[in-house]
């Protein structure tokens, strides 16, 4: 049980390794690209009776889901690669 426990930890620490690599990553990437998103809420939320009053909700989240659609796209991508690394460990 031992020997084939050290002759798979260069597999499992490399499948972590991956996998902490691509978390890193997207956290850096989901942070730049959230940005505007981020600053289209915070202003929709302080400004809620001028956007109800000039019926703007759906232009509101029409805009929210612009602004994210690159970074489904990112993490989609970068959960598929995480995902390799979590089967390799």
């Amino acid at each position: 049980m031992s020997i084939v426990m050290i002759c798979l930890a260069p597999f499992l620490i490399a499948g972590g390794m991956v996998q902490i690599y691509f978390q890193a990553g997207l956290t850096e990437e989901t942070n730049e690209l959230t940005k505007e998103a981020d600053l289209l809420c915070g202003d929709s939320i302080m400004n809620y009776k001028t956007v109800q009053s000039f019926a703007n909700e759906d232009l509101i989240v029409e805009k929210y889901i612009e602004y994210m659609a690159p970074v489904n796209e990112v993490t989609y991508k970068t959960n598929i690669k995480m995902g390799f690394g979590f089967g390799l460990s």
